[in-house]
């Protein structure tokens, strides 16, 4: 099995590339080929090119509440920034009830699909059931607004992680694991500051790298917990910030993805070639 010092040195080994990226401006290679060769997401889950673009939306729009949720909900169901950049192109900055215009957006979505472009990408993307019989992004576009009209009120009145998470799996078409990635975008907005230690919901991806540490993924939860322990031999964001579980969940997963590389990935490292902008934290962070 595997030791905890290959995940860690697998954390600071990732953080590094990501700081050298943001000095330089260019991918600098870090000698490890299996991490040089694939593509990861960063050590620190707010990092990652679309978590930024993310906090960009939240903080430069509007900040009423029914508003932030809509753009949040909206840009990370597609959690690609060309679809949202067409989204806002066609209707303005999107707002509830405001500008909200289902049969605009899914129009617009239809024409970018016919002309073969890409509207989803691959993360976030689980197998779902109750997609049978809809055009996809018709079906994710009317549980935004379900969202909106039938559970906004409870969401906004969470007063945990925990219970956003649940207020959130149920909507119908959410699930576990997307109730606690939306959970954690909608923390990184103004309408919440939950500790990302309070509750973690460990993924597929992350439970088969539990399993590479510990052996087996029973009480996954507690496993990743267990590791805020030793989270001193991680790196710190910033200098400042260690990991917290949202952080190790998404590294777990990374974790499993590197570990079997040699194996081949499916998805190749195709450099992106615009430069890392200057890193926004939600302003609570003090970073």
């Amino acid at each position: 099995m595997p030791s905890f010092d290959e995940f860690w040195e697998f954390a600071h080994l990732r953080y590094n590339t990501y700081v050298n990226r943001l000095l330089v401006g260019l991918p600098v290679p870090s000698g490890d080929p299996v991490l040089d060769g694939n593509r990861f997401t960063n050590t620190f889950r707010v990092t990652d090119r679309v978590s930024q673009r993310l906090l960009h939306i939240q903080y430069e729009g509007p900040q009423d509440p029914e508003s932030l949720v809509l753009r949040t909900l909206l840009f990370k169901v597609f959690n690609k920034e060309s679809t949202w950049d067409a989204i806002v192109a066609e209707l303005g900055e999107p707002s509830w009830p405001g500008n909200w215009n289902p049969t605009r957006v899914n129009a617009l979505l239809a024409d970018r699909l016919a002309s073969g472009e890409k509207i989803f990408t691959g993360s976030y993307m689980m197998v779902n059931p109750l997609t049978k019989g809809w055009v996809k992004h018709e079906f994710y576009v009317d549980m935004i607004t379900v969202v909106m009209e039938n559970y906004l009120p409870v969401l906004l009145e969470s007063q945990s992680m925990r219970e956003l998470v649940s207020r959130l799996n149920d909507v119908p078409g959410i699930g576990d694991f997307l109730a606690y990635q939306y959970a954690v975008d909608l923390n990184y907005s103004p309408l919440f500051g939950f500790s990302e230690d309070e509750y973690v919901l460990p993924g597929h991806g992350a439970r088969r790298g539990i399993v590479k540490l510990f052996g087996d993924s029973r009480m996954a939860d507690r496993k990743v917990r267990s590791l805020l322990d030793d989270r001193d031999r991680g790196p710190l964001l910033r200098g400042q910030r260690p990991m917290h579980l949202t952080d190790l969940q998404n590294m777990l997963c990374e974790y499993d993805k590197y570990t079997r590389a040699a194996g081949g990935m499916k998805q190749r490292y195709r450099p992106d070639p615009r430069p890392l902008p200057d890193p926004i934290f939600p302003p609570s962070w003090r970073l």
